[in-house]
């Protein structure tokens, strides 16, 4: 299948919650990723509010990223209820990239990851260490501690 190119720009470069709405019940994977990902960088936009309902849906998407990106959005949109448990079960993704967007994102979103610090301590003993970095860091963020890791 063909990348819609046109499509991607579209959702990437807009802050149209029309089109963004649009992007989010795409059938490529990766339109519905920007689309989601450009709600979750503009949260102060009013219309995106109407958005949340079709975001909701993405948490059951078929494709790690997407769910994650979709989580991602509306916990800086509504808070942390209802999305935790989405990013934390990709932190024990078998992807190790998924697990490290996991973390990335869970790194990101700060305060709102409070209730994700036993997951957060669960993988740092994971292969893959920026996994490990990146929990790190929100954990030295989320408890006020300064640890290192190797």
């Amino acid at each position: 299948m063909e990348l819609p190119m046109k499509d991607i720009q579209e959702v990437a470069l807009t802050n149209d919650s029309k089109i963004l709405g649009k992007g989010l019940k795409h059938p490529n994977e990766a339109v519905r990723f920007w689309a989601a990902y450009n709600l979750g960088n503009n949260v102060d936009n009013a219309g995106y509010q109407k958005c949340l309902p079709q975001l909701g849906e993405l948490l059951q998407d078929q494709v790690p990223m997407v769910r994650l990106t979709a989580a991602r959005a509306i916990c800086k949109m509504s808070g942390p209820e209802g999305t935790m448990k989405t990013i934390t079960n990709e932190l024990k993704n078998q992807d190790e990239w998924v697990r490290l967007y996991a973390a990335l994102v869970l790194d990101e979103l700060g305060e709102f990851s409070r209730p994700a610090i036993d997951e957060l301590i669960g993988v740092m003993d994971d292969e893959n260490k920026y996994v490990v970095r990146v929990a790190n860091h929100a954990l030295n963020q989320l408890q006020g501690t300064s640890n290192v890791v190797r």
